[in-house]
């Protein structure tokens, strides 16, 4: 495409061609702009200038500046002596150049210096005869015309190999974009940061293989290395990447982030840019930007879906995917009914894999992304920077206001930043030359340059606040959405339900004084449109999948009209629309921002916590522990309350009745408020006995969840989990007796003495408390170990097993353990854990032959009907799984890898100086169950770390007396 050769075409008229004129205020170059539009419009062109485009008085005069700015064909720069001091002439030069606008120059005043974005530009010059002067302008213009949208309909020929039927509706679909609802995002765009990740999935690039990666995975136990086998490329502008896409093999790309990250509004943007190129080049790609939150018939093929999204220009979609012209932009794949999610995934990767595409971008919340199992590469949108929100607040404050707009911008951007300390605090660090680090430094620079000899306490203290404070309206601002919203409201609120709350009566007053200036009468009270804009919340956080499948919840975006709630009428729902609080799109009702969905959601969240419905209602019984689409509704609730620590606690207890881990999480979001003793109780009787009564709660995952919050909000009290009074481990010990011979690894063995070992693996509370106490510090328990710093646990629930444990570190903790209460323990050798595993029989589980959800492991099943846990459990969530009576020793098999004392073919080992590998036994939460039989052997270099290998304690001597007496030759599982 590049190397094509442009035919240059003179017109021959200026008839409906679109000119702007540019010019300085005052004097001789005002003059010609006047003569210069008189004279256009007698060749037929439709000419706007500001002095007759704008009505005197407008409040949004710089919008309609804008307007027809994109909107022009052509611009007529008049250059006069006044021009280089004009801020405004050279704003519309340098916008109709990026846009791709032709321009031609009159000079008015020979002694003007030519504007710099027009150096390069031959002018026409004034001459004493003027009529002579606009011939020459207007021959000027015919040459450096494009033919324009409004005559391309009067040729039936293929342009330049584009049909004309076809180039027709791609000027109409471009022309409604660049000049639609989409067309402020040039001038509100400010660069989005984000993280490139590449899929490691065979999918990736192979259309079709033989056996899917993930069962290659399943079937070898092997974790998914993608974080650390592919390195993540970072970019200042997500643009860059959305450009970078079309000149790769692999033309795929998912775009991620959280709600109001800024997904949609990159993809318009570069949607936009593709639009300006592809207008002026007839080969150029075409942006086919659709919104999948309207993709709501479950029979619907996704080609026609696309095609019917694109109107006029939905016939012509297979001719320009095979002119590879098609850039398929697809937006919110999270907002497709959960129901069904899994077909049409499958409908998007058989599309986005047809090779003919220019590219195929899709966005998707963060946290869904998963539920779709895309081989895409993705690129996570990261929070805007402080410089960042800076520039966005500039741009809106000066495209609402003009120029004058800077200075509230500031004024705007301290107040979130945390006032006029911090930008005190900001002067100080750049008059020391350390602006650039001001929000991104850990501590106060000492040294090249040196800011904390040049700053006061006042200072110092001022930066800790907006670094670090987490309730900074700096943190919200991060957001694009709701910086958005910031940007609009008068005054800030603290929270997001203030902010939306602010947002909402900002709409409702400037569509209820619209219909007043119209003298329009169908208008809703206040009241009567919130409470219906909240059932209509409701009615679209309840929406079920459209298919009937049970098993999946989760909050729609889009209704049909069939669907709307009685309070919902078209009066209604035209002032919404309006007031750019819903959108309607065919029968399709929906909110403009699934937030503002979920704020008014969460409205009827907080009147029901205060006893009018149970929670029930919104967590039902039969799957409370599922993501339901109330979860982020129940953090804005929470914040609704901010200040009213009685009405937290309120929320948190009503919404506990239903599902213990919400109530936990928002329990945490509202800062750990403290818990009343009563209410500490109730929910520890309430849930405890639930958490290890499968008979009660056949789903694991249920019990999972409700260990979860008992380990967070500190209830799980069982002896073995957490620490006793003086703050050391509390470990349940279990005497295994001795001497008796059992079977050990498919051999008899004599027996051994009697010895104790930990009823769980060592949990996060447990392991905790040896770091805290200088664990990693104290050469007593590093000596001979290499030892580097403790990573962090993937979780870190109190009561479940330390994850990301090295046998080195086991080895520190014992050390540190025996040395605190003067008892000798260790890790248990190979034979100590299997004794206690198998017991003297020999079993193949350690509760006897191998039972479905006796463990937390990798569950396979057809129907669906099981579901594994995922990750790690609290320990103990099993007792179905655990030894026979008088021992019940839990968690041998599943939930962590444990490390044993000694090597694979050594079967005593005291010391910890060796350095060759260490065996690993009982298998994990991330394999099957084979590799979770008691009998099952792994080995590992003794300094591996990873989320599923932990520990359990030993207390007696690890010495093994003999090895076994063999019953037949030993074949080592491996």
């Amino acid at each position: 495409m590049a190397n094509r050769k442009r035919i240059v075409t003179v017109i021959d008229s200026l008839k409906h061609y679109r000119i702007f004129v540019s010019y300085p205020r005052g004097g001789k170059a005002h003059t010609w702009a006047e003569a210069v539009q008189a004279f256009l419009q007698n060749e037929h062109a439709r000419v706007w200038r500001d002095e007759t485009g704008v009505q005197e008085g407008d409040s949004d005069w710089v919008a309609q500046i804008d307007s027809a700015l994109r909107a022009s064909d052509l611009l007529v720069a008049i250059v006069g002596l006044e021009s280089e001091i004009c801020r405004w002439q050279t704003r519309e030069l340098l916008t109709a150049d990026k846009h791709g606008t032709p321009i031609v120059a009159l000079r008015v005043d020979d002694r003007a210096p030519m504007p710099f974005v027009l150096r390069e530009k031959q002018p026409v010059e004034a001459r004493p005869d003027k009529p002579a002067t606009l011939k020459a302008l207007c021959d000027a213009l015919k040459r450096a015309a494009l033919p324009p949208a409004a005559v391309l309909g009067a040729s039936s020929v293929e342009r330049n190999g584009i049909p004309a039927g076809q180039r027709d509706a791609e000027i109409v679909w471009l022309n409604n974009l660049l000049h639609g609802d989409l067309s402020a995002r040039v001038d509100l765009y400010v660069p989005l940061e984000a993280i490139e990740c590449s899929s490691t999935r065979a999918e990736r690039a192979l259309k079709k293989v033989r056996i899917p990666t993930d069962a290659v995975l399943k079937a070898f136990g092997v974790v998914d290395a993608a974080d650390t086998t592919i390195e993540p490329k970072s970019y200042s502008d997500v643009l860059d990447a959305y450009r970078d896409l079309g000149h790769r093999k692999i033309r795929r790309l998912a775009v991620l982030g959280e709600p109001g990250a800024g997904k949609s509004f990159s993809l318009e943007r570069i949607a936009l840019a593709y639009a300006e190129r592809a207008r002026n080049d007839a080969h150029a790609p075409i942006p086919l930007l659709v919104p999948l939150g309207l993709w709501t018939r479950d029979d619907e093929p996704l080609k026609a879906f696309i095609a019917r999204q694109l109107e006029d220009l939905g016939r012509f979609l297979p001719p320009l995917i095979d002119q590879r012209r098609a850039v398929l932009l697809l937006d919110a794949i999270n907002e497709i009914p959960p129901g069904q999610r899994r077909h049409k995934a499958a409908q998007i990767l058989t599309l986005a894999q047809d090779e003919r595409l220019a590219s195929v971008v899709i966005s998707c919340r963060e946290k869904d992304f998963a539920e779709f199992t895309l081989p895409f590469d993705t690129l996570t949108l990261q929070p805007l920077s402080p410089p960042r929100v800076h520039d966005f607040l500039r741009r809106y404050y000066v495209m609402q206001r003009g120029p004058v707009g800077i200075e509230a911008a500031d004024a705007r951007f301290w107040l979130i930043a945390g006032g006029e300390d911090v930008r005190d605090a900001w002067e100080a660090w750049r008059e020391a030359g350390a602006e650039a680090v001001f929000w991104t430094a850990e501590e106060i620079p000492r040294e090249q340059p040196n800011v904390l000899t040049r700053t006061s306490w006042q200072q110092n203290q001022a930066w800790q606040r907006a670094r670090f404070d987490t309730r900074s309206l700096l943190r919200l601002a991060a957001n694009p959405y709701l910086l958005y919203i910031m940007a609009q409201l008068p005054v800030l609120p603290t929270n997001r339900a203030q902010l939306f709350q602010g947002f909402l009566d900002i709409l409702y007053d400037r569509e209820r004084e619209a219909h007043e200036d119209r003298h329009d009468p169908r208008m809703p009270d206040r009241d009567p449109w919130l409470f219906a804009l909240t059932a209509l919340a409701e009615a679209l956080q309840r929406l079920t999948p459209a298919d009937g499948d049970e098993d999946e919840t989760g909050a729609g975006t889009s209704l049909p009209r069939a669907e709307w709630p009685g309070t919902i009428d078209q009066a209604l729902v035209d002032f919404s629309r309006d007031a750019s609080v819903l959108e309607l799109r065919g029968s399709e009702l929906r909110f403009t921002h699934q937030l503002l969905q979920e704020y008014l959601a969460s409205r009827l969240l907080l009147d029901a916590s205060q006893g009018r419905r149970p929670a029930a209602d919104f967590w039902p019984a039969e799957r409370w522990w599922e993501r339901s689409g109330w979860e982020v509704v129940a953090e804005i609730a929470a914040e609704s309350c901010a200040g009213d620590t009685t009405a937290q606690i309120r929320l948190i207890a009503w919404i506990a009745e239903a599902n213990p881990e919400v109530a936990e999480q928002i329990w945490r979001h509202a800062g750990a408020p403290a818990l009343p003793a009563t209410l500490r109780a109730h929910l520890a009787a309430r849930w405890m006995p639930l958490m290890t009564d499968p008979a009660r709660v056949p789903q694991a995952r249920a019990r999972a969840a409700i260990g979860r919050a008992m380990g967070r909000l500190g209830l799980d009290r069982r002896p073995g989990v957490g620490l006793r009074a003086d703050g050391l481990p509390d470990i349940d010990w279990v005497k295994i007796s001795g001497p008796q011979p059992f079977i050990y690894q498919d051999a008899r063995h004599p027996g051994l003495p009697s010895f104790e070992i930990a009823r769980y693996p060592i949990t996060h509370a447990q392991f905790q408390a040896f770091i805290d106490a200088g664990g990693y510090r104290d050469e007593r328990w590093r000596q001979g170990l290499e030892i580097p710093e403790p990573w962090e646990p993937t979780w870190d629930e109190p009561n479940s097993p330390r994850e990301k444990v090295s046998w080195y570190e086991a080895m520190a903790f014992c050390r540190w353990l025996s040395a605190a209460t003067g008892d000798e323990i260790s890790l248990p050798t190979q034979v100590q854990w299997e004794r206690a595993a198998r017991g003297c029989e020999g079993r193949e589980y350690p509760w006897g032959t191998f039972e479905s959800g006796h463990m937390n492991c990798r569950v396979y099943s057809d129907d669906g009907a099981e579901a594994d846990i995922g990750r790690t459990s609290a320990v103990g969530l099993f007792p179905q799984g655990a030894t026979p009576p008088p021992e019940n020793v839990c968690d041998l098999s599943g939930n962590v890898w444990e490390w044993c004392l000694d090597p694979y073919h050594q079967s005593v080992e005291t010391g910890g100086s060796n350095n060759g590998s260490r065996v690993l036994r009982g298998g994990a939460w991330y394999n099957y169950p084979d590799y979770c039989r008691a009998a099952y052997r792994f080995v590992f270099a003794p300094v591996f770390r990873n989320f599923d290998v932990g520990f359990r304690v030993c207390r007696g001597s690890p010495i093994d007396p003999r090895d076994a007496a063999p019953l037949g030759a030993e074949t080592p599982s491996r």
